[in-house]
């Protein structure tokens, strides 16, 4: 878009009238700008928090101000948001309006008047902070965790046109080199890099290497999170690195609005998994790059045709998830003591995250927030809005009170209770003074699992890489168990329910039955698109169509006329032994002639009475046996 045109819209833009009173006004503005900027403190230097014995899902939230744009410059519109590390500083000016005082004077209207919001983040950086700045100070510590085998993340928030792209590009660049520098360490001998790249739009995702060809995101029955359908590549050097992303960037959705010439209209995801070829046993490790949609509200999608409000319709609808998960997320920091759900799996966005807002995540994390935003007046609701956005994770890093710790989990064993563990539970064969010759519980927890592996392993040609990964696992399961009870005994607080603060009674027998019954056959969650409901029979019949189904009843949760959509909870009977795999996979749902839209296993199982059934439901718990 030429730059007259675009100036020219922003003229007969709903704000413009706002927009003109105030500029008029800008000489009686700036003394109490440069009032307010001169409160900010003198600018930090940029220290990348790297917490190397935290347990829990580490978020570092950065805020980048980008520079004017050429409209914006030729608008002469005031600057109204500042930086200095780690602060920022945006300010609203207004005009008080008239009012009457005591003995009948009155203050007259139109008076300047400035309202300050200042907000304390991580690392905030300015306009004179371009991409080197910004990638010494964040980039280093993501690498290295992937490497070792954590799962590290970096996403970028803001408006449409705030610098997203420009960032995330910037940081790409860079981290093709250094990611190879850090694979070649002598130390890192046995790794492998492997690299896809797909978008999202809404909860449709497509593959950015193959064409665009449809893929989905779900999550397996062991809680792992998989881009099923992805084309992979493995990588071998920065040069292969930088050309996939330049194929992945041609195929990404584009579009011109007031904005910019090239906004984003979906969600676009690197994800580079880390390979360990000596430890096989050892979980993989990922690097998330992901440069997010911008957020748009009504102004900046006033000029839009259909199809682009349809667009900012999905967009604006999944990172208002991805805003709850994060707000519940800093809410769990902040009331240690209080059960908070966060609904990751309510889009396939925050649902790739799992592993950053999961608080029984069993893996290390670390991830990066950028919040882009714009520094002039034009842009002042949607920059509050995405600084009003972050904070909350900034509140949520320390916890705001104190937690007792529990004597059975390894996260708060001292190093002398952690060796005398180690001997009892290995029975003398791994050498403490080998494994945590200095660590506490929480710490030994922190590494990762390759080093943890290796040490195990280590001068002890004895014991089997799949003995060490046992090892590893009960000491992890351990853990688990204690953050379990302490998830129980949360919920119970909530519920209201009488609770015992030192032990949580076993389930019922009945409980126990249930359970069982679950892990035997458990129940699926589906969810298809159509456009009139479907008879529960009749889908019954389409499921029943399938070789390796038996017998199938399910139940008709809700349905949406409106957005085309019925959701089931469904049980199926295998035919044979052999098909049960392709029934937990949920493969055989993309088969029956319908649009899947979700699948995905249900945590519970619901009441016998609800389900509608295609003939005398009976199961044989021997034959469905894993």
């Amino acid at each position: 878009m030429e730059l007259q045109d675009r100036l020219d819209l922003m003229k007969v833009s709903t704000i413009s009238k706002k927009l003109e009173k105030l500029m008029e006004s800008a000489d009686k503005f700036e003394p109490l700008i440069s009032a307010e900027v001169g409160k900010l403190g003198a600018k930090a230097s940029f220290e990348n928090s790297n917490n190397e014995d935290s347990l829990e899902s580490e978020m570092v939230v950065c805020v980048r101000v980008r520079p004017r744009l050429s409209h914006e410059l030729s608008s002469n519109y005031m600057l109204s948001t500042f930086t200095s590390n780690p602060e920022v500083l945006v300010v609203e000016p207004s005009f008080r309006r008239s009012f009457h005082i005591g003995d009948g004077g009155k203050l007259p209207g139109d008076m300047p008047r400035l309202t300050p919001n200042k907000f304390s983040v991580d690392l905030a950086f300015g306009e004179e902070d371009d991409n080197n700045v910004v990638y010494k100070a964040v980039a280093q510590p993501l690498i290295d965790l992937a490497i070792q085998g954590g799962v590290s993340t970096i996403f970028a928030y803001g408006q449409t046109g705030s610098g997203k792209t420009f960032t995330i590009s910037g940081l790409i660049d860079k981290m093709a080199v250094d990611l190879f520098d850090k694979k070649d360490d002598d130390s890192k001998d046995g790794i492998k890099l492997h690299i896809s790249y797909i978008q999202l739009l809404g909860n449709a995702a497509s593959d950015l290497l193959n064409d665009n060809m449809k893929v989905d995101i779900l999550e397996d029955k062991f809680g792992k999170v998989k881009i099923v359908g992805a084309r992979e590549e493995e990588i071998n050097n920065a040069d292969e690195f930088l050309k996939l992303t330049d194929v992945a960037a041609e195929h990404r959705k584009t579009s011109t609005t007031m904005k910019n010439d090239t906004s984003s209209r979906s969600h676009s995801i690197c994800r580079i998994r880390v390979e360990n070829t000596v430890f096989r046993q050892a979980e993989d490790g990922f690097l998330f790059i992901i440069d997010l949609a911008g957020a748009e509200n009504a102004a900046d999608s006033q000029f839009h045709d259909k199809s682009r409000i349809k667009e900012t319709k999905e967009i604006n609808k999944s990172l208002m998830c991805l805003k709850e998960c994060i707000r519940n997320r800093a809410k769990s920091a902040m009331e240690p003591h209080t059960f908070v759900h966060i609904p990751f799996r309510q889009s396939k966005l925050s649902l790739l995250l799992k592993d950053a807002f999961e608080l029984e995540s069993f893996r290390l994390c670390k991830t990066v927030v950028f919040a882009n935003i714009a520094p002039t007046l034009a842009d002042n609701a949607m920059t509050l809005n995405t600084l009003r956005y972050v904070a909350p994770i900034k509140m949520g890093v320390k916890n705001m009170t104190k937690i007792i710790p529990d004597p059975k989990s390894p996260a708060s064993w001292s190093n002398e209770k952690l060796v005398e563990w180690v001997k009892k539970a290995s029975n003398g064969k791994i050498d403490p003074l080998t494994l945590c010759p200095w660590e506490s519980g929480k710490q030994l927890l922190s590494l990762p699992e390759a080093e943890i592996l290796k040490r195990i392993t280590v001068n002890n040609p004895k014991l089997s890489e799949a003995r060490a990964k046992d090892f590893y696992t009960r000491l992890w399961k351990l853990l688990v168990e204690a953050r379990t009870k302490e998830r129980k005994t949360k919920l119970k607080k909530q519920t209201g329910s009488k609770y015992d603060d030192t032990e949580i009674k076993n389930n019922t027998a009945e409980e126990e039955e249930r359970i069982a019954n679950n892990n035997t056959l458990p129940e699926i969650e589906l969810k298809i698109m159509t456009a009139t409901a479907i008879a529960d029979k009749d889908f019954i019949e389409k499921v029943r169509k399938l070789e390796e189904v038996e017998e199938v009843r399910l139940f008709t949760v809700n349905l949406s006329e409106e957005e085309r959509w019925q959701r089931f909870y469904i049980q199926i009977k295998p035919s044979t032994y052999e098909s049960i795999r392709s029934y937990e996979s949920l493969s055989i749902f993309r088969t029956i002639g319908v649009k899947v839209l979700f699948a995905d296993f249900r945590d519970v199982r619901s009441d016998d009475s609800k389900f509608e059934t295609s003939s005398s439901w009976t199961v044989d718990d021997q034959k469905l046996q894993l």
